[in-house]
């Protein structure tokens, strides 16, 4: 117990630096860039926002960070000709998490707007099995399927938490928002299953045989964690945890429960554990950057993230 406690005091201390340092190198339109002299972006302002709130820190740098997510995302998304970035899914699919990172701003003002929007993109743009690093590519991109995912999940469950019915600001209410958000999320779960290999891990690539990747099978593994794990609004599980088909890209067909997915992957990060404990892995499916995983830190996330439980009967509880 000591030693959980001076753990947390750990990192407290580092999280509150790190917000400290962050806060004091905020850009003037409210989001932060890849360096601390760098433009702002949308990836790196929503990588920024949880660390804030890890420090517990809210108020008008939140406020000024989600003004600049609502503008950047769909301005970043305009075509190149246009004056935009690129039809970069990356851009939504971060853009979304942003969004969601301290739900008690979810009213504040463009952000339901911009959520929605990130919604109707994806609707728009999926591809066979998730969705392309950018657009134009037929090729699934598994780190961008995944990030889409999990932020897909975020907004699946602050809907819930709002409950049926209600109005949001821009006039779109949670039960018509929600009923466009959970197709997509079954989608994006169907692309994920398809691309997993029959050791419960995935690769690099899609569609190519590559060797296992640590980082990408966190990816993924958070992601499907955060669609099991996820409740409905009576405390019902959010996502029905029945047999389904994977592999069939990398393997044969068989039938997997979404929990046993998670903890196969779990299970396969922590037998694999020295191919990520000291090593950095590139994204190639990651165009017009230099685009490195901390596979580390991924995978330790991965690992100890909440296990899914359901109470469906015959669903069995799992542990990771």
């Amino acid at each position: 117990m000591r030693k959980a406690r001076a753990g947390l005091t750990a990192f407290e201390a580092r999280a509150g630096e790190a917000a400290r340092t962050l806060l004091h190198n905020q850009g003037y339109d409210g989001g932060w860039g890849l360096t601390l002299t760098s433009v702002s972006s949308i990836v790196n302002t929503s990588e920024v926002l949880p660390i804030l709130r890890a420090a517990g820190l809210a108020g008008q740098p939140v406020r000024q960070a989600l003004d600049f997510l609502t503008g950047a995302i769909p301005g970043h998304c305009r075509p190149r000709h246009k004056g935009g970035r690129g039809e970069h899914t990356r851009f939504v699919a971060f853009g979304l998490t942003g969004l969601l990172s301290h739900p008690r701003f979810f009213h504040h003002d463009g952000v339901v707007e911009a959520a929605a929007w990130c919604v109707g993109w994806l609707d728009d743009h999926r591809v066979d099995h998730g969705w392309p690093e950018v657009l134009g590519l037929d090729d699934t991109s598994l780190h961008q399927t995944a990030l889409a995912v999990h932020g897909l999940a975020q907004l699946r469950d602050t809907l819930h938490e709002l409950g049926p019915g209600l109005v949001l600001p821009g006039g779109v209410d949670t039960t018509s928002l929600l009923g466009r958000v959970e197709p997509l999320i079954d989608h994006g779960v169907h692309g994920l299953l398809y691309h997993r290999r029959p050791s419960g891990a995935w690769g690099w690539r899609t569609y190519v045989d590559t060797d296992p990747s640590p980082s990408k099978t966190a990816l993924c593994l958070l992601a499907l964690s955060a669609v099991a794990s996820g409740a409905g609004p009576g405390g019902e599980p959010a996502y029905r945890d029945a047999p389904r088909e994977t592999g069939s890209a990398h393997g044969p067909v068989r039938k997997k429960r979404l929990s046993e997915a998670v903890v196969e992957a779990g299970q396969w990060l922590l037998r694999n554990h020295h191919r990520w404990e000291t090593f950095v892995e590139d994204d190639k499916d990651v165009q017009g950057t230099a685009w490195e995983h901390m596979a580390y830190a991924l995978c330790t996330q991965a690992a100890i993230r909440p296990a899914p439980t359901h109470t469906i009967p015959g669903c069995p509880r799992r542990g990771g």
